[in-house]
């Protein structure tokens, strides 16, 4: 898997990784009691205010207020191709 962050035009992030999926036996004897994680019981941080990182509007925030697959939820500048 890899990934780059786009930031004003340029890449100032890039990261390249590799993971394999292991058995659900093998994983259940690493773990242990600790297999299952209810992901929904933490909170959702407050979103970071644009002006506090100098960013021209919300959508330009990773955490900015929206709806997820719109501009201000998980938005940040757009990459050109």
């Amino acid at each position: 898997m890899s990934f780059e962050v786009w930031w004003d035009g340029g890449v100032p992030a890039r990261a390249e990784t590799e993971f394999a999926w292991i058995s659900d036996r093998a994983y259940a004897r690493v773990r242990g009691d600790r297999r299952h994680v209810d992901w929904g019981a933490w909170p959702v941080p407050a979103p970071v205010d644009a002006r506090l990182l100098s960013r021209p509007s919300p959508a330009d925030v990773m955490l900015s207020p929206g709806t997820a697959g719109t501009a201000g939820c998980c938005a940040t500048t757009p990459a050109t191709t």
